[in-house]
């Protein structure tokens, strides 16, 4: 399997960075956001510990658009094409594809949010080498959301009608994450930005970057129940198209 996984992955990878576009959207937006719209915020930063959790909301956008996008979306794709068969055929079986697909977009995220770390951190002045150790540490606690994406796949959706609804959904998502909005408690839990938060809070506490944290129940309970849906989503996940023969 290990093989399997192997090509699969370096075939992804040749793919993904020769699409120039995704990589340079990932990196490009987050730093035109960063400088040109909150320029004035970035320039207030006095402390470490204000600046690691600054670029966490960034790392935060880039993992989880490359969760609905890299895995959800990508296998949602490729099915809704009658490609994933092939690759699955290819691969002897569906979870060393499955498992290809979720390595390539670690790779992925860990070089964007590289690159995006590196930018910001020349500009202000402050090299960490925590602040690269971070993104890849929250990319495995979230590994359950990631998972969840793959309903994406499972559900009779035309992509083509969806795809750039769920993408500009992200972006209230995420400014309600940030902003503590006025929303009831069970439904600001339920967005996957809010439980991406509390993430980095757990990290920088176990680096001792923050020196109180109250750990939520609620936090595991939803990091369970997403891997329940990814889990559930992957054995229903279907090789040929549900809307189109």
């Amino acid at each position: 399997m290990i093989r399997q996984v192997k090509a699969h992955v370096i075939l992804d990878l040749k793919i993904l960075f020769t699409e120039k576009v995704a990589l340079a959207w990932s990196v490009a937006l987050p730093v035109v956001i960063a400088l040109v719209f909150q320029g004035k915020f970035l320039e207030s930063i006095s402390s470490e510990e204000q600046f690691t959790y600054y670029l966490s909301w960034f790392w935060i956008f880039i993992i989880i658009a490359s969760f609905v996008n890299g895995i959800g979306l990508q296998i949602a794709r490729l099915r809704e094409y009658n490609l994933l068969k092939t690759y699955v055929l290819i691969a002897g079986a569906k979870h060393p594809y499955v498992i290809s697909v979720f390595i390539t977009q670690c790779i992925f995220v860990a070089v964007s949010n590289l690159l995006f770390t590196t930018i910001l951190s020349s500009i202000v002045g402050q090299f960490t080498l925590l602040n690269f150790i971070l993104p890849l540490l929250l990319w495995f606690m979230a590994i359950p959301i990631g998972m969840a994406t793959l309903l994406f796949a499972v559900l009779p959706l035309k992509l083509s009608s969806v795809t750039t609804f769920i993408n500009i959904a992200l972006y209230p998502l995420f400014l309600v994450s940030l902003n503590n909005l006025n929303v009831p408690p069970m439904v600001n839990w339920v967005n996957p930005f809010t439980i991406m938060r509390h993430l980095i809070d757990v990290l920088m506490s176990l680096f001792s970057m923050l020196t109180s944290l109250t750990l939520q129940p609620i936090l595991f309970i939803m990091l369970g129940l997403y891997f329940v849906i990814g889990l559930f989503s992957y054995k229903k996940l279907s090789l040929l198209s549900l809307v189109q023969r």
